[in-house]
């Protein structure tokens, strides 16, 4: 059943990004639906893996060589890791946008996708689509927003 399979990716997806806020870990993650973004795809490492939090806590590990770069993921599929972002040159964002929320933005300037930041100085959560930055999500509001571009 299709929906059980997504409800489960959802809670596993939620799960890791609420863990590596709880930790502070600083991560990056695109999620796609259909498109291949082949040109990221190819700065990162291919892992094809199932959707897991120990997986995902295992890249952003300050320790790990992929932890600086982008986990895309499609379809509930860990596509690749360690991918290099288009960061974004808008004036708008806020002074306090880093490399990671700008990365954020700019490939969602550029692609039909979304992008999740996870800040290492805060552990905030903030959620990138179409250029913006929806930064500081309560943890209903970052499962709101994993609805909204998963299903």
């Amino acid at each position: 059943e299709p929906s059980e399979g997504r409800e489960r990716y959802l809670r596993l997806l939620k799960g890791g990004l609420l863990r590596l806020s709880r930790q502070k870990t600083g991560a990056l993650v695109v999620l796609t639906k259909d498109i291949v973004m082949e040109e990221i795809l190819a700065t990162g490492v291919l892992l094809e893996a199932a959707m897991s939090e120990q997986i995902l806590e295992s890249i952003f590990n300050k320790l790990s060589p992929l932890h600086d770069g982008a986990v895309l993921i499609r379809r509930g599929r860990l596509l690749a890791a360690g991918c290099i972002l288009p960061v974004s040159e808008n004036q708008e964002l806020p002074q306090s946008a880093g490399l990671r929320h700008r990365a954020a933005v700019g490939v969602t300037e550029r692609f039909d996708a979304a992008a999740i930041v996870v800040s290492e100085e805060t552990g905030h959560i903030a959620f990138a689509y179409g250029g913006k930055l929806f930064p500081e999500l309560e943890s209903e509001e970052v499962e709101a927003k994993l609805r909204e571009h998963l299903m």
